[in-house]
């Protein structure tokens, strides 16, 4: 009978560290000019930033030295909104807000400026690059912005005020008048291209002390070629072609380390309104306006708004008094992901006994006599009970501190939402607290 040989068993190859690291590899000739690969990257990046030919416009470096600031948020104040973008628009780069007329597109990036107000002080530097209509001072006030009126304003305001049989201003109200926290810069230019050109003039004079820039907006960009152009003659691409050039413009700004070896840290926002698809597969369906690929690509947030159910003063329905605000994220890039949403109640601003016609008083402002907007409060009592934040039992509600004693208990969420808007110390707790639930490690300043 033929002999069965069994084949011998290979060992089981030796198991190696997860800590370990492979071991360079020489080649076989002891004698040729072989170098580690750690040695070939740092000559590598040592002759590449010395290089007279790339000095100055290029910056190489390894991952040790690769910084990022995506940490640093810049938020609304409207809290549902910044968590589902990871705690607001990030710095460092561009995002984009777009929706239909009356959706909260300029309010919102007003309430984003009135958390850099209250965050950086007199040390807040506010850019504004305005291509449609002039802001309106009294809006952002409204939303919470402080800027001051200027005299010429406050000259006509006071003439106006007068010849309607009421006394001019007090010294107070000059003052309030002429308030304002940090620094508000705007911009406006002959084309849309010009205000776009200032917008990196900016960035490089102020750096990262500019903490917002705001462009407003950008589906009403004027281009050189349409400013020679009259109301009647055909023109193709429209801002297209500027917004891709600011953007491959910019965007090196905010990727190359400046002088110093800090990132740009500011935050910019662009408004843009939205174009119907007409004809397409889903009704309803729009899109951004202003249609530069190099934009959509470059930006680290697109947030869209729509009108949503309307707000009624009453039961029967004869009055509105605001409307939801849905918002989408359409795509996000830093510390967030595509398709968060949600809403929010806007309502109507109210100025309790005094004419539509007067100026807008910090003073009223902080003292709640004129409400409306993003109703903030509200918004963050429901994401407190999402998050446990609130506890309910019944109908009470309660709030603890980190060792479990009760601070707050009130019945109801119109009571805790009415301690909250009158408790500025317990607002911040629970702003704290909702970003620890949510496992948020980011910062503000």
């Amino acid at each position: 009978m033929p002999t069965t040989v069994k084949p011998k068993k290979a060992p089981p190859p030796k198991a190696r560290s997860s800590t370990s690291s492979p071991k360079p590899v020489p080649p076989k000739d002891e004698d040729s000019n072989w170098v580690s690969a750690a040695e070939l990257v740092t000559g590598f990046v040592k002759e590449e930033n010395n290089s007279p030919r790339t000095r100055g416009r290029i910056y190489c470096c390894t991952a040790a030295n690769y910084k990022s600031v995506s940490d640093l948020r810049r938020p609304t104040g409207i809290f549902s909104l910044d968590l589902g973008i990871g705690g607001g628009f990030p710095a460092g780069g561009s995002s984009q807000v777009f929706g239909a007329r009356s959706s909260g597109k300029t309010h919102t990036c007003y309430c984003v400026a009135s958390q850099i107000q209250k965050t950086y002080g007199d040390e807040a530097i506010i850019v504004i690059g305005v291509s449609e209509a002039r802001g309106d001072i009294g809006f952002m006030r409204m939303s919470g912005f402080c800027v001051r009126y200027p005299e010429d304003q406050i000259a006509v305001l006071e003439t106006n005020r007068m010849a309607r049989g009421k006394p001019p201003f007090t010294e107070e109200e000059h003052t309030d008048l002429r308030h304002q926290i940090g620094h508000v810069v705007f911009l406006q230019g002959d084309t849309g291209a010009d205000m776009l050109e200032s917008t990196i003039d900016a960035a490089d004079r102020f750096g990262s002390r500019c903490q917002l820039m705001i462009i407003d907006s950008l589906g009403s960009l004027l281009t050189p070629e349409a400013d020679e152009k009259g109301v009647g003659d055909k023109l193709y691409g429209g801002s297209s072609g500027i917004i891709t050039t600011w953007t491959n413009k910019m965007g090196p700004k905010f990727n190359k380390p400046r002088e110093d070896g800090s990132l740009l840290e500011t935050t910019i926002i662009g408004v843009n309104q939205v174009r119907a698809l007409i004809g397409g597969p889903i009704p309803n369906m729009t899109r951004a306006a202003a249609g530069a690929k190099g934009w959509e690509h470059a930006q680290l947030i697109n947030l869209e708004f729509k009108q949503g159910e309307p707000l009624w003063k009453d039961s029967k329905h004869t009055e509105l008094s605001g409307r939801t605000i849905k918002w989408g994220l359409k795509k996000a890039k830093s510390g967030c992901h595509d398709g968060a949403k949600g809403e929010f109640n806007w309502f109507f601003f109210k100025k309790d006994g005094e004419d539509a016609h007067d100026p807008i008083f910090w003073k009223d402002i902080q003292e709640n006599t004129i409400v409306g907007g993003a109703d903030k409060i509200t918004d963050l009592v429901e994401v407190c009970k999402s998050l446990g934040v609130v506890e309910i039992g019944g109908g009470w509600r309660s709030v603890k501190d980190e060792d479990g004693k009760t601070i707050v208990r009130t019945q109801g969420d119109e009571a805790l939402a009415e301690k909250v808007a009158n408790d500025p110390e317990l607002e911040g707790m629970l702003r704290e607290a909702c970003l620890r639930f949510s496992n948020l490690n980011i910062r503000y300043q």
